[in-house]
């Protein structure tokens, strides 16, 4: 196996991406697949694959910031600190999000006050007072 090419890094990031989402974008509508990508946002995967894949062999870290969860206000929670979302359900609550029938789930809210830890797709709650050194407070 050798050293991945441009377009096999574009691609697996953005079938990362699709995933991570759901396969849905940001206005609630169903992600393309790769092929049926204009070329340009096709390059621009490209080009973000290759500046992460260059800044990992930087030693380049995923800030961790660390926000304070406040009051969900209608179908979103955001970080009482920076206004950083933290939840929005707003896709989930109008049936955009699919869910095994009979699963029963609801979303959930992080407690108000929450420290609530983001760094890349990881999201964690912080129970104690001093952070480490990975984790920074988000800023106003």
């Amino acid at each position: 196996m050798g050293k991945p090419t441009p377009e096999e890094m574009g691609r697996t990031s953005y079938d990362a991406y699709a995933f991570v989402v759901g396969g849905v974008s940001v206005h609630g509508e169903q992600l393309p697949a790769w092929e049926q990508l204009t070329g340009a946002v096709q390059n621009g995967w490209m080009a973000a694959a290759y500046a992460g894949g260059a800044a990992y062999a930087a030693g380049v870290q995923v800030p961790v910031l660390v926000h304070v969860a406040g009051i969900p206000q209608r179908m979103v929670q955001a970080c009482t600190r920076c206004g950083a979302v933290l939840i929005d359900i707003t896709a989930w609550a109008e049936g955009r999000v699919a869910v095994l029938a009979g699963d029963g789930r609801d979303p959930s809210w992080w407690p108000a006050g929450a420290q609530v830890a983001k760094g890349g797709v990881v999201t964690y709650s912080v129970d104690r007072a001093v952070l480490t050194d990975d984790e920074k407070p988000c800023r106003p």
